[in-house]
């Protein structure tokens, strides 16, 4: 099925829904930012950083993104993964 059947926002409404971090720069060619603005209000907690001028692939390179993304998932991680336990 083409990406355009799926309504996220619909379904985003009807989840019990984990944390969801959205990054997506305003000049992407390939899709909307409005999209992501979308799902951002329907998805509950969720959070969308925009950026300007990186566009739909330098946003995967660009330093300050991965920061944010590494950051999102290492605190959500750390709160949702059990640490493992070392034998002794």
């Amino acid at each position: 099925m083409p990406l355009s059947a799926f309504r996220v926002p619909d379904l985003a409404r009807t989840m019990a829904t984990p944390p969801l971090l959205l990054v997506h720069d305003r000049q992407d060619a390939e899709t909307g930012w409005s999209d992501s603005e979308a799902i951002a209000r329907a998805w509950p907690g969720a959070r969308l950083v925009t950026t300007s001028g990186l566009g739909h692939r330098r946003i995967l390179r660009d330093p300050a993104v991965v920061a944010e993304v590494t950051g999102f998932v290492g605190s959500h991680m750390a709160h949702a993964v059990p640490a493992a336990r070392l034998p002794s």
